[in-house]
């Protein structure tokens, strides 16, 4: 019995050995990777081609043409990938030698922005994995992960794939990629999992909620205000920065399988642009700047620079080498301009920093500080003539990060700030108010003390009456201008109304005292020569 099952194993391994060497006769030289159940990982240098194109086509004729190089880190060196070429195609053929069909884990090293695994059936090649958080294209797409796809060769039997990798920002790096075998897939997964959280994400969940806070603030302020534009800038950059980190940490995934040229991170660029720009009208609300300022025009003008941005990160590849310079020399100044609008926002505010506006102005220092550690290397590379955009190291995004966040709360702070200075100044404004009021109350009273307003309503300047005389029930007001008014009434009423100056000289005068020109015995003549009877006992 056991001659005869050695046999069949030997059968079995002669059989693979010819498969293995008609198969690599077949495809040029290429040798497969053999995957037994022993295997845990194998990576596709040396045991794969790679080679460059302009166009997803997926014949095998066209797949055949294809200038391919040995794919390694010296052939990556020597042939990178030309500025007018977009894809990379990775081909490489697997022999499975189990029993039973099998999951293999093909794994980036490092961040890739597209990946697209193929498989060669009839004669074409046919999709069968791709990356993207929420495109699942097929059951062996691994959903959020952009770093793995799941390929499935059968048993016995050699598979042919080719895996596409394309340009993001106009640059490409090939990460090494290796095979994993389902086994030692699921120990990682295991290892991921019993790990405690990473401090980072602790750290990108609590600056979102310190951000969902700040956007409650400024919501509850336009409520209670009503629509303030400074608000309402602060609430839409609050709602920014929350769907940035959430998009960051893939809690929030803006991708869907019906809108497949969407992915994360053109979304995840997109809310940068679009935060930048929230920011630049904030900060003309803030100071409110008036339309012929300097920094009102530049912030406007720079706002243009990034909605270009926007466009160029969401444009498809466009093979034509000036658009290629145009476009990277777009997408390496942003951060340059970054600093230079922050530098333009800082010297503005050294020269307005009275008050609450001195607490943005530490704010924005400390974000310009953290923007110019990110443009220097940016500033260098043009300096070199060096178009391939640079990548934000990790470390120089935590700075950022941290950075942007402290300028939050100082603008936070500037608004509480911000309203105790206007509470202030709107009870002393109240406080003056009232102090108006009652001067203006005070003013009427002399006003009304130097006129008098007989019973017809008549007002009469107390400097314009030279004398009062009483017929009947009538009084004579008679002016210097010689006119005469007469209203009923009492000479001992209106004598209660009249200022120290006005005296009664007899029973039916009262005389201004100021226009008396001459006094004698028996009568007095006044400036307008009336002369008016005295009693005896009268006395000046």
């Amino acid at each position: 019995m056991l001659p005869k099952i050695c046999l069949i194993k030997t059968s079995k391994h002669l059989f693979l050995f010819g498969v293995l060497l008609f198969h690599t006769f077949l495809f040029s030289q290429q040798k497969s990777i053999l995957f037994s159940a022993e295997t845990d990982s194998i990576s596709l240098y040396q045991n794969a081609q790679i080679a460059y194109t302009n166009q997803e086509n997926l014949s095998l004729k066209f797949i055949n043409q294809l200038d391919f190089k040995i794919f390694n880190q010296s052939t990556l060196k020597q042939y990178s990938i030309p500025d007018t070429l977009q894809y990379a195609v990775i081909k490489f053929s697997v022999l499975n030698t189990q029993d039973k069909n099998t999951h293999l884990y093909l794994s980036a090293k490092e961040d890739i922005a597209y990946m697209q695994a193929y498989e060669l059936k009839d004669n074409r090649y046919q999709l069968i994995a791709k990356t993207g958080y929420a495109n699942r294209v097929s059951d062996f797409s691994i959903k959020n992960n952009d770093r793995q796809l799941i390929l499935s060769p059968e048993k016995n039997t050699i598979s042919q794939y080719i895996v596409y990798l394309k340009k993001y920002k106009y640059i490409l790096p090939i990460p090494e990629i290796e095979l994993q075998s389902e086994t030692k897939y699921l120990k990682g997964i295991e290892k991921k999992q019993s790990k405690p959280l990473s401090l980072y994400f602790l750290f990108t969940i609590f600056i979102a909620g310190f951000q969902f806070a700040l956007f409650i603030f400024g919501i509850f302020k336009i409520y209670v205000l009503g629509f303030k534009r400074i608000y309402f800038f602060f609430s839409l950059q609050c709602l920014l920065f929350i769907l940035f980190y959430l998009n960051e940490i893939h809690i929030l995934v803006f991708e869907t399988r019906f809108l497949s040229f969407i992915n994360n991170k053109m979304v995840y660029e997109a809310l940068g642009d679009l935060f930048i720009v929230v920011f630049n009208f904030l900060i003309i609300s803030f100071f409110d700047l008036d339309k012929k300022t300097f920094l009102y025009r530049f912030l406007v003008g720079i706002t243009i620079f990034w909605v270009i941005l926007f466009f160029v990160e969401a444009l498809p590849f466009v093979n034509n080498p000036t658009v290629i310079s145009i476009f990277r020399f777009i997408l390496n100044t942003a951060a340059i301009v970054d600093f230079i609008t922050l530098t333009c926002v800082f010297y503005f505010a050294y020269f307005h920093r009275n008050g609450y506006r001195k607490y943005l102005f530490i704010g924005v220092f400390i974000a310009m500080i953290s923007s110019f550690e990110v443009a220097l290397p940016r500033f260098l590379n043009l300096i070199n003539l060096d178009p391939n955009w640079i990548k934000i190291s990790d470390s120089s995004y935590l700075l950022l990060q941290i950075c942007d966040n402290l300028n939050f709360c100082f603008f936070f702070i500037s608004f509480i700030m911000r309203e105790k200075e206007m509470s202030i100044e709107k009870e002393f404004l109240e406080k003056q108010h009232t102090q108006t009021i009652d001067e203006l109350k005070n003013l009427k009273k002399i006003i009304e003390k130097e006129n008098i307003i007989l019973k017809d309503k008549t007002k009469i300047n107390l400097d314009q009456l030279v004398y009062i005389k009483a017929d009947d029930h009538y009084l004579n007001v008679h002016t210097i201008e010689n006119k005469n008014h007469f209203v009923r009434g009492k000479l001992a009423d209106i004598m209660e109304e009249l200022p120290a100056n006005f005296v009664k000289c007899h029973r039916s005068y009262i005389i201004n005292k100021n226009y008396i020109k001459q006094s004698q015995s028996k009568f007095i003549t006044m400036s307008d020569n009336s002369e008016i009877p005295i009693s005896r006992n009268f006395k000046m």
